[in-house]
């Protein structure tokens, strides 16, 4: 039912008890746009990867990933901002606008990547029972604000953390010349 193939049904998918569950709040609003990207995609989900503006997601992708429940997704976001933010610092760079041009652009992206998650997860359990299913669903599916502000709070200290390393890394090492030190040898 959920493999995104030929044959992947998108109405009965996206109408599904279980589907609605997974989703939570906002059901009905990503019905409506992921109908629409459908619709636009020639009806093939593999080709739904279309752009919706995000407003939270703009400022705190880590927040609405989090949100979502998305980990993985806001590990690699994480990952990602933390090694720039690391080369940043030790190679002495300034990539402080790259950041919000790439921030910008997955912003306008996640709503897509967020129905090739749901799909994914219905992939991975579809051989559970229904009461796994429904238990797994409650756990890993819904919105968490605080997931959310956990989300937010850890990719911030790897940040912080990473920009510390690379601080302190990329600092030219003192080099003492003997000659000039007045040092008694």
């Amino acid at each position: 039912m959920t493999r995104l193939d030929k044959t992947f049904d998108f109405d009965a998918f996206i109408d599904a008890p279980n589907t609605r569950a997974f989703i939570g709040k906002n059901y009905d609003y990503y019905k409506k746009i992921w109908s629409i990207d459908c619709i636009k995609a020639n009806r093939d989900p593999r080709r739904m990867m279309r752009m919706h503006w995000n407003w939270l997601a703009i400022f705190m992708v880590p927040a609405w990933l989090g949100y979502r429940k998305m980990y993985a997704h806001a590990a690699v976001w994480t990952g990602i901002i933390a090694l720039l933010s690391f080369c940043e610092e030790f190679f002495h760079l300034k990539l402080s606008g790259g950041y919000g041009v790439g921030n910008f652009i997955f912003a306008l992206l996640l709503k897509s990547l967020y129905f090739h998650h749901t799909v994914e997860f219905f992939e991975k359990n579809r051989h559970r029972s229904a009461q796994d299913l429904e238990a797994l669903i409650l756990e890993r599916g819904g919105t968490s604000v605080m997931q959310a502000i956990l989300a937010t709070i850890l990719c911030m200290g790897a940040i912080i953390l990473a920009t510390s390393l690379g601080y302190a890394m990329g600092q030219p090492t003192l080099a003492i010349d003997m000659d000039s030190a007045n040092v008694p040898v």
